[in-house]
This record gives C-alpha cells, sequence and structure tokens, in this order.
C-alpha cells in the first residue's frame, strides 16, 4: 500500500534526500572526505577506519569499515533523534 500511496513515497525520497545530507555534513564535520552516498548509507575517508569505528561503537553508532580499506567507513542514516544527537557527539559535532 505505501508504494502505491505517491504522497507518501515522495515524502520518504525527500527525508531520504535530506537526512542523507545530514549524514555527509556531520561526516565533514569530523574531517572525513566523502567518498560516496546511496541515499541511505555514506562512505568516508577517515583517515584511519578503525580508531573512527571504536569511536563510533562506543556511542552505540554501528559502522562498516573495509577490510580492502584501512581508511575508509561507511555509516547508515540514523533512525531517530537519540541517533543523530550520538552521531553528532561521537563526531564532535556538538
Amino acid at each position: 500500500w505505501a508504494l502505491a500511496d505517491r504522497d507518501w513515497a515522495a515524502g520518504a525520497r525527500a527525508r531520504i534526500r535530506t537526512d542523507c545530507a545530514r549524514l555527509v555534513a556531520a561526516g565533514e564535520v569530523a574531517g572525513w572526505r566523502l567518498v560516496g552516498e546511496a541515499g541511505l548509507f555514506a562512505t568516508f575517508d577517515t583517515g584511519a577506519a578503525a580508531s573512527a569505528q571504536a569511536r563510533l561503537a562506543e556511542a552505540r553508532i554501528w559502522s562498516r569499515a573495509f577490510s580492502w580499506s584501512d581508511r575508509w567507513i561507511r555509516l547508515g542514516l540514523p533512525g531517530d533523534d537519540a541517533g543523530w544527537r550520538r552521531l553528532a557527539a561521537a563526531l564532535g559535532a556538538t
């Protein structure tokens, strides 16, 4: 039903674009360089993925480091306001 609701679908796409831009901005505040984004996810060059992942994990933020890169990390969109606050605090954007 949701996919047949064009207004809902348009709103969802707009929210995803806005939230992805917010995620990219948070990564840039941390000094990370955007490698790419795919709406629900963004990949960054952090300079040191293992330490970035450890810092995020301490804030209960799941991330993906890549076995073939010691610099890149991928983050998904936080699911709620508390997640956005944890991300901002972990990245020093508060």
